[in-house]
């Protein structure tokens, strides 16, 4: 599959396009600072996912004998293996995975970190 890789910068206030540039110009010009976020190829509708977007996500688990989804709030990540996996409090799920469905993009964890904390 061949896309072009969409690339967006956090600077600690802004979210940054960085479309279009190349990672020399990446290391180049942005400070150490700046957080490097890659676009994942999935999406809802006319939003796409970006690696550290927090979501809600519905789960039909195969294994269960509910025919109800869990409903699960996560966030986005990079796999070693290169796969983007929905990661929640107890593992993760492939992106791609049929028995899961993004519903909506909640916000990201540089900006929307306090989603993520538990209430006790």
């Amino acid at each position: 599959m061949n896309r072009e890789i969409k690339l967006r910068a956090w600077d600690g206030e802004d979210m940054l396009n960085i479309d279009h540039w190349t990672l020399s110009m990446i290391n180049q010009h942005l400070p150490e600072n700046h957080i490097i976020m890659q676009e994942t190829g999935f999406g809802l509708k006319a939003q796409n996912l970006w690696q550290d977007d927090i979501c809600k996500a519905e789960y039909c688990c195969p294994v269960c004998f509910q025919n109800e989804p869990h409903e699960l709030i996560g966030t986005i990540v990079q796999a070693e293996n290169g796969l983007w996996m929905f990661e929640y409090s107890h593992g993760e799920i492939p992106l791609d995975c049929e028995d899961l469905t993004i519903v909506k993009i909640l916000g990201n964890i540089h900006q929307h970190s306090k989603m993520l904390k538990v209430k006790k």
